[in-house]
C-alpha cells in the first residue's frame, strides 16, 4: 500500500512523504503482528539478535570537560551502551583550531573516565571536509565509534573525501528519505555507517530495502532515531531483524 501511494504521488521524496508513509507502513506492519500473534520482527524474518545497544545523545563536547564527564558517567549509569557529542560547535571560522581543541578536551575527559564506552561524535552537517579530516585525525586516538555528518548533505564526493581520509569511521544518513537517495552513497561506499530514520524513510518496508544494499557493500546501519514511543519501538524491531546492525 505504501509503495502504491509513493507510486501515485508526483512527489516522491522529502521529509513531509517520507514521514507520511512511514507512519502508515508501520501501522500496517503493526496491525499484521496483532492479527498474527507475533512481533513485528517475525514478519521481517526473525530476530538477529535478543538485544539492541543505544545511545544517549548530547553533553560530550558542549561545555566543560567535567560537564561532559558528569552527563557520560549518569547516561551510563542508565544503561546506555555509550554518548554522543556534537564536536566543533564553537568554531568562528571554517579552520578554526580552537573549536577542534575545545572538543578535544571534554573528548579525551570522557575517555580517560569511561574507557569501556562508546564515543559517537556528530558535526550535525555543517563543516567544511579540511576541518572533519583534521578533527578525525586528532580525535582517533580516543576511539570514537563514528563520525556523523562531518560534511554539508548533498555532495558524496565530499562525504567520500572524508571517509577515505578519515582514521575515525563516517556516518551519515538521517537527512536521506529513501532508498534511490541512499543508493549513490552505498555505490561509491562513501560512508561505514548509515543512517536512516525508519520515521522519515517511507517506514519498515523502505528501512530493509537500504539495509540489503549497504549489507552488499559491507556498510553497517545505525538508524536515526529522535522518535516518540511508536517510532522507536519499529526501529528496535527492524533493527532486530537486520544482519548489518
Amino acid at each position: 500500500l505504501t509503495a502504491d501511494i509513493c507510486t501515485r504521488s508526483p512527489w516522491k521524496g522529502g521529509p513531509i512523504i517520507g514521514t507520511a508513509a512511514a507512519a502508515i507502513n508501520m501501522a500496517l506492519y503493526d496491525i499484521a503482528g496483532k492479527a498474527w500473534g507475533v512481533p513485528v520482527h517475525t514478519i521481517l524474518g526473525g530476530k538477529r539478535r535478543d538485544k539492541v545497544q543505544v545511545y544517549a545523545s548530547g553533553g560530550l563536547s558542549e561545555g566543560s570537560p567535567e560537564e561532559a564527564v558528569a552527563k557520560a558517567k549518569k547516561h551510563m549509569e542508565e544503561g546506555y551502551s555509550g554518548v554522543k557529542g556534537n564536536p566543533l560547535e564553537s568554531r568562528t571560522w571554517p579552520m578554526d583550531p580552537a573549536a577542534i581543541a575545545r572538543s578535544l578536551e571534554s573528548i579525551s575527559a570522557v575517555r580517560e573516565a569511561l574507557p569501556d564506552a562508546a564515543i559517537l561524535l556528530d558535526c550535525h552537517g555543517s563543516p567544511i571536509p579540511e576541518i572533519s579530516i583534521e578533527f578525525a585525525r586528532q580525535v582517533a586516538p580516543y576511539a570514537p565509534l563514528f563520525l556523523e555528518e562531518p560534511v554539508k548533505v548533498g555532495s558524496v564526493d565530499a562525504l567520500a573525501a572524508v571517509s577515505r581520509n578519515s582514521p575515525v569511521p563516517v556516518a551519515t544518513g538521517e537527512k536521506l528519505f529513501s532508498a534511490e537517495q541512499f543508493e549513490p552513497l552505498i555505490r561509491q561506499r562513501a560512508c561505514a555507517f548509515l543512517q536512516p530514520d525508519i520515521t522519515h524513510c517511507h517506514g519498515i518496508t523502505e528501512f530493509k530495502v537500504i539495509a540489503k544494499m549497504a549489507e552488499a557493500q559491507q556498510m553497517q546501519m545505525a538508524p536515526h532515531n529522535v522518535a516518540g514511543p511508536a517510532g522507536c519501538a519499529a526501529a528496535i524491531q527492524a533493527s532486530a531483524a537486520i544482519p548489518n546492525f
